[in-house]
């Protein structure tokens, strides 16, 4: 019979390796879709629809930050039931939610926006 905390231990073992291979096959997948779009269609085709998307992206972005934000004590609710997790590990997830949508808005600001980019840019020129 297995003990809690190995329960706990074989639970968080079998989620990581969930979203590992979750990551992996979007990986993949995004891969072939673009590798695809550029051979039958074009480089300067797969860059125009990208461009063209960009407010859609934008959107779907937003949505996922309003959603992780808004809801994170439930998530974090779920997933300390699920994991069986502490209550000072629960309070420390539930305290980080502010650090983490500062990263998520430094990410943006900084890789999808392009700040870094003109940065070298104008430094470089």
């Amino acid at each position: 019979m297995m003990s809690i905390s190995t329960h706990a231990k074989a639970k968080k073992a079998i989620a990581l390796k969930f979203l590992m291979t979750l990551f992996v096959v979007g990986v993949v997948i995004v891969t072939v879709f673009v590798f695809t779009v550029s051979y039958f269609y074009g480089h300067e085709v797969l860059v125009q629809k990208i461009s063209s998307a960009k407010t859609i992206f934008a959107f779907w972005r937003l949505f996922v930050f309003i959603v992780f934000m808004g809801a994170w004590d439930y998530w974090i609710e779920q997933l300390s039931n699920w994991m069986q997790l502490s209550d000072a590990k629960k309070m420390f997830y539930l305290n980080y939610r502010w650090r983490f949508a500062l990263w998520l808005l430094v990410i943006e600001a900084l890789l999808i926006q392009d700040v870094l980019a003109d940065f070298f840019s104008l430094f470089i020129n």
